[in-house]
C-alpha cells in the first residue's frame, strides 16, 4: 500500500485484523464465510463442502452426506470361527434407520472390504452406528459381536474410526474382534 508517498508491504495479523483473518494477499477478511473463515488475524480457511463457517471456525453441517467404508476387521488371535479353521465374515450395519450387509470375506480372519455399504447423514450417523459381525455358517450363521460406538462430528473430521465389536463364546474362550470404518464427504 503507498503510505506517505512511499510503497510498504501490507501486513494482516492479530494487531490490527483480530476480529477477523487474514486473507492470501494480506487483507482482513471478516472471516464469517465458507471460503474465508477465521478469527484472531490468522489465515483465512475454505470450508470443505461438509463445513460451514459458524462462529468463526469450519464445522461439519449437520446434513453433509458421507459414505461409509467398511475397511477390515481383525480377529483376535488365535480365533478359529469353525472346527475345519477360518472364518467366512459379514457385517450388518445400521447406520441411524438405513440398513446394509456387505458381502462375505470366506477363509480368512482377517479380512479386507474397503467396502462402501451407504451414505448417511452426520446427524445419522452420530445419532445410531451399529454394526453386527457374523461367521457365514451353514445351517445357522454364528453371531461373533457387535460394535455400538458413539461417533462424534471430530471421529468423522478425522475419516475413520477403529471400534470393538463385542465379546463372544468360541470353544469355551471369550474372544473379541475389531472393526475400522472410513467416513468419506460424498
Amino acid at each position: 500500500s503507498c503510505k506517505g508517498g512511499q510503497c510498504v508491504e501490507t501486513t494482516c495479523d492479530s494487531t490490527n485484523c483480530s476480529s477477523g483473518c487474514c486473507d492470501s494477499a494480506k487483507v482482513c477478511q471478516n472471516g464469517t464465510s465458507d471460503s474465508v473463515c477465521g478469527t484472531g488475524g490468522a489465515a483465512c480457511i475454505a470450508c470443505t463442502s461438509t463445513q460451514a463457517c459458524l462462529s468463526q471456525k469450519c464445522t461439519l453441517k449437520s446434513s453433509g452426506q458421507y459414505k461409509v467404508i467398511l475397511k477390515s476387521i481383525t480377529m483376535e488371535q488365535g480365533v478359529s470361527c469353525d472346527t475345519w479353521g477360518k472364518c467366512d465374515l459379514y457385517v450388518e450395519l445400521t447406520v441411524g434407520s438405513t440398513k446394509a450387509t456387505s458381502a462375505t470375506k470366506e477363509g480368512t480372519n482377517q479380512p479386507v472390504w474397503n467396502e462402501s455399504m451407504l451414505i448417511a447423514t452426520q446427524s445419522q450417523i452420530t445419532s445410531k452406528f451399529e454394526a453386527k459381525v457374523y461367521d457365514d455358517d451353514w445351517p445357522i450363521d454364528e453371531y461373533m459381536g457387535t460394535c455400538k460406538p458413539t461417533i462424534t462430528s471430530k471421529d468423522l473430521a478425522a475419516g475413520k474410526i477403529t471400534t470393538e465389536c463385542g465379546r463372544y463364546m468360541s470353544y469355551g474362550f471369550l474372544r473379541t474382534c475389531k472393526a475400522t470404518f472410513e467416513f468419506k464427504a460424498n
